[in-house]
């Protein structure tokens, strides 16, 4: 996606915000960012992951310290907390025979910002479509 600039006036001065920084009278202040990739995940019941078991955290502009929450017992990452840009390790164990599908979802924070990601595994015996 692209990213336009936006142009407002405050108290006389010219602001400008392109997505990344903001300018006010001739000082930069950049914005803290977190991106993460994948939204979604899909495991099959067996526990292996259908697409990626990785998750990409990309951080900047003082958005450096990372923590996740919302794992549980059949889901677990391979850490929960770090700092910079990262790839966390998701894991399923294996459903129990007659499980039915499950999800969960994880929240990744830096500071104020947090993203999810949808985790999904499917019931005991499917695989992936």
């Amino acid at each position: 996606s692209s990213v336009g600039v936006i142009y407002l006036t405050y108290n006389g001065k010219l602001l400008t915000y392109n997505g990344k920084y903001l300018v006010y009278g001739g000082q930069v202040t950049y914005i803290p960012s977190l991106e993460i990739s994948p939204e979604e995940m899909n495991f099959a019941g067996n526990g292996d992951a259908c697409e990626t078991s990785t998750i990409s955290i990309t951080v900047a502009n003082g958005a450096q310290s990372w923590i996740i929450t919302g794992n549980n017992e059949w889901c677990s990452l391979s850490k929960t907390s770090g700092s910079g840009n990262d790839t966390v390790t998701v894991m399923c164990s294996m459903q129990s025979s007659g499980g039915s599908s499950r999800n969960t979802t994880l929240a990744v924070s830096s500071g104020t910002l947090v993203e999810y990601v949808s985790v999904t595994q499917n019931a005991y015996g499917v695989g992936c479509a």
